[in-house]
């Protein structure tokens, strides 16, 4: 790649201002040599674009868009680059090219239609996959797995009948909130199988080892992704650019797919820092998270007042407990008006956890506990993306705690990066049907090959 080139080809281009011995023009060429250094780096994100296959036209675009957008984004665009977690909106790295605009609003004239076109509802299907798999019995998991293996097949092929229709009208579209979507149900899909087909199946003795086994075959399908999609498909956009004349709009396609995996990675490297964070409070706070105390009472109506107490606190004393276990039982009621219908403020089993989590661990999160964000919660304050995620993930470390699986916890943590990390490759593929038959093989070969065998 010859960025002394592109770099002399967008101030031919793009600069139009004074004689080049004035700051504004220092100042433009300081910022064309700043983002090459980004797509020169090689620990920078930037190297995640497809460089090897971009044509010169397409990295000065790239590069361009940079540049036009306000100094003070920009700015803080490049720091976030280099920040792991939720920092920034990366729609920023969008490029768009003027005469696509242009095409699409001649679309929208000669078929109306289209502007009022009603897109699938994938995450829709999420709180019946959470019902179907809470609720699951032993003896119905290979029917729950069947189910789930189905719903996402018919996903994709939703997605792609809808593509190849509007195809059909002559008219070729990305539309990237379909891949966020299939990929939070599918990440849904995993993650809840793992609590109804291992952690409570009471036949699997040894979960440890089971999970174990999952995680082991995660590093495998990050193989068979790379291998099977990327790769493919990268060869076969490479072959077929002078034939389809790609460099006028695939730069448009690049950066939307650079931009939803930065997004993605963004919240991933964020649930990353909060698990590691949680798992560090294990450690340092034993007397909290120690093997829990067992009852055979499973319904508050049960026990009285201080049988309740004494279960929820282990015989430790928490300060205003009253008002305290009042708030942890109005956070159930509350995921029950929004749909979590399978907790129930009147199970120990839910309200433990809770309350152990929010009202006994008294560890912040940027600046905020949970006991602050659930009262937020119930006073319906705004509250930010990281705090929902620290405090939901609390939660889920409340439940393996109660369950005494602390252990299994952290094995469960690494099983839940690593699938993150094969759903983030999905983005490398640079193409919609490539990309939904990756993400359709990372849900079939985890919900049968990878521990099916385990589940009855």
């Amino acid at each position: 790649m010859d960025y002394k080139k592109i770099k002399q080809s967008i101030i031919d281009r793009y600069y139009d201002g004074p004689n080049k011995s004035c700051d504004i023009y220092r100042s433009f060429v300081v910022q064309i040599d700043h983002i090459i250094g980004y797509l020169q780096k090689k620990c920078s994100p930037l190297q995640w674009l497809p460089l090897y296959i971009m044509t010169d036209e397409e990295i000065i675009r790239f590069i361009y868009s940079f540049m036009q957008r306000d100094k003070n984004k920009s700015r803080m665009l490049f720091s976030s680059l280099s920040y792991e977690g939720i920092k920034y909106d990366y729609s920023d790295l969008i490029v768009t090219v003027e005469e696509h605009e242009k095409d699409r609003q001649m679309i929208l004239e000669v078929v109306p239609d289209l502007a009022t076109f009603t897109k699938l509802k994938i995450r829709e299907e999420i709180p019946d996959i959470k019902k179907k798999t809470r609720t699951c019995k032993p003896g119905e998991y290979k029917k729950l797995v069947a189910w789930l293996s189905n719903l996402s097949d018919n996903i994709r092929h939703e997605i792609i009948d809808e593509k190849n229709l509007i195809k059909c009208m002559g008219i070729a579209f990305t539309y990237p909130d379909y891949l966020e979507q299939y990929i939070d149900v599918v990440e849904v899909m995993a993650t809840e199988t793992i609590f109804a087909c291992i952690l409570l199946n009471n036949s699997i003795r040894d979960k440890k080892s089971v999970l174990i086994a999952v995680e082991t075959n995660m590093d495998r399908l990050i193989d068979v992704i790379e291998k099977e999609y990327i790769t493919k498909s990268k060869k076969y956009l490479d072959m077929r650019r002078n034939e389809l004349n790609l460099d006028r709009n695939y730069i448009d396609m690049i950066t939307i797919y650079f931009w939803q995996y930065m997004q993605r990675q963004a919240i991933y490297d964020e649930r990353c820092k909060i698990r590691k964070f949680l798992e560090k409070e294990i450690i340092s706070n034993k007397e909290l998270f120690g093997p829990p105390i067992l009852t055979d009472i499973s319904a508050v109506e049960e026990c009285t007042p201080e049988k309740l107490q004494d279960i929820l606190t282990e015989g430790r004393k928490v300060p205003t407990y009253a008002v305290k276990v009042s708030e942890a039982m109005k956070l159930l009621e509350l995921a029950g008006r929004n749909g979590d219908l399978w907790y129930s403020s009147n199970s120990i089993n839910d309200l433990k956890p809770i309350f152990r989590e929010v009202y006994m661990s008294k560890v912040s999160y940027i600046h905020n506990n949970a006991m602050t964000i659930a009262r937020n919660l119930l006073a319906e304050m705004p509250i930010s993306k990281q705090h929902m995620m620290f405090f939901d993930m609390k939660i889920v470390r409340g439940y393996f705690r109660e369950m005494g699986m602390l252990e299994e916890y952290l094995v469960y943590n690494r099983i839940c990066e690593k699938l993150q990390a094969t759903l983030l490759k999905t983005y490398c593929t640079l193409d919609d049907r490539e990309a939904l038959n990756a993400i359709n093989r990372i849900c079939y070969d985890f919900l049968y090959k990878f521990y099916f065998n385990y589940y009855y």
